[in-house]
């Protein structure tokens, strides 16, 4: 999790794992408290939460406030939420905008409880946006924090600093039947269990796959690659820093959003505000095929293939892509010319292999 920067200050990231003892370990970043301590460099991992012997998920979440030139306003890491075995949600760290979800805006190191939540059964923590989503067992969404592009998907832009309840897109009744939700920077997606894709939140390069550039307060559907009909099949989604991600039963990809560091992996770097279809480059196809998981990350998009290998595609300056390649104040490419790789590259030295949301 976390913002990459150009200065040392600002590479700040902090990595979050459930053991099998169902206790959470972190190490990294917690400036803010995400790991329980106010450290700018945790460099071994801390146990977080030690009070917390159910976890059954983690997720980070990161706050906004960068200098770096390619990540604009993305920030460090800033908070953490911890899911549990009773279907409740801890939360600790920043909490500005209300991130913690439990009622105040005060950050602390201490763990906290999402206010009113229950029957839980994914919690994810947004790309840099300030804000925090949990979809229940009964389908719907909930959502909390930041609400600036109308992320909390509420019909709003004021921040909760507890969690509301998102609306349907029509605005009088509630998102439901959703089986998977994914936080990026200003926008949020959800998965329905008949395979279609709902987005709302910032629209500015086109994440939300609607056709348009226009933020939505309320949940729209994520139209075809035509813009004819809807995007429909769909098993797994990513929300990255501005540009989304789907994975079809067909183990085909789909992509959408910002593009200029090639995140989309269609060949080329322009912005997509409909669903284009990821190329295949390195692996041998005209498009990429057979794959199994996708995660979108700040500027770059991975996929894992049935065969265990890894694909990504991106953004590569500080060898994101796995593919052996980087840069260094040295080379005359710093700055310009980063290393875009608009189509999948292998990553090396991989197989059998499950990646997890960044």
């Amino acid at each position: 999790m976390g913002g990459t920067g150009r200065g040392e200050k600002n590479r700040f990231g902090t990595s979050l794992a459930v053991t099998e003892s169902k206790e959470v370990y972190g190490w990294g970043n917690s400036m803010y408290g995400a790991l329980g301590v106010n450290a700018s460099i945790v460099s071994t991992p801390v146990r977080v939460a030690t009070g917390i012997s159910t976890a059954v998920q983690v997720a980070g979440g990161s706050k906004s406030g960068s200098d770096d030139y390619h990540v604009n306003s993305i920030g460090n890491t800033g908070y953490t939420y911890i899911l549990k075995e009773d279907g409740t949600v801890s939360s600790l760290g920043y909490n500005v905008h209300g991130e913690l979800g439990n009622g105040a805006k005060a950050s602390t190191t201490a763990v906290q409880e999402v206010s009113n939540l229950t029957e839980i059964m994914q919690v994810a923590g947004s790309k840099n946006g300030n804000f925090g989503a949990a979809v229940k067992e009964d389908g719907t969404v909930w959502t909390w924090g930041n609400n600036t592009n109308g992320q909390l998907g509420n019909n709003s832009t004021e921040n909760s600093s507890s969690p509301v309840q998102v609306k349907s897109a029509d605005g009088n009744t509630f998102l439901t039947n959703i089986i998977e939700i994914s936080a990026g920077s200003g926008h949020n997606m959800a998965l329905r269990n008949d395979g279609t894709v709902w987005t709302w939140g910032s629209n500015t390069y086109g994440q939300l796959g609607n056709g348009s550039s226009v933020n939505s307060m309320l949940p729209v559907q994520v139209k075809s690659a035509d813009g004819n009909s809807f995007l429909a099949d769909i098993v797994q989604i990513s929300a990255g820093y501005v540009h989304s991600m789907a994975l079809k039963k067909d183990g085909t990809v789909l992509a959408w959003g910002r593009n200029d560091g090639g995140q989309l992996g269609n060949n080329n770097t322009s912005n997509k505000s409909l669903p284009v279809q990821v190329k295949g480059g390195a692996s041998g196809s005209e498009y990429l095929t057979d794959v199994v998981q996708v995660t979108a990350g700040n500027w770059h998009s991975m996929a894992l293939k049935a065969n265990g290998t890894v694909y990504a595609w991106g953004w590569g300056q500080y060898g994101q892509l796995g593919n052996g390649y980087t840069t260094n104040r040295d080379d005359t490419d710093y700055y310009s010319g980063e290393k875009i790789y608009s189509a999948p590259v292998q990553v090396l030295n991989l197989s059998l292999i499950h990646i997890s949301e960044p």
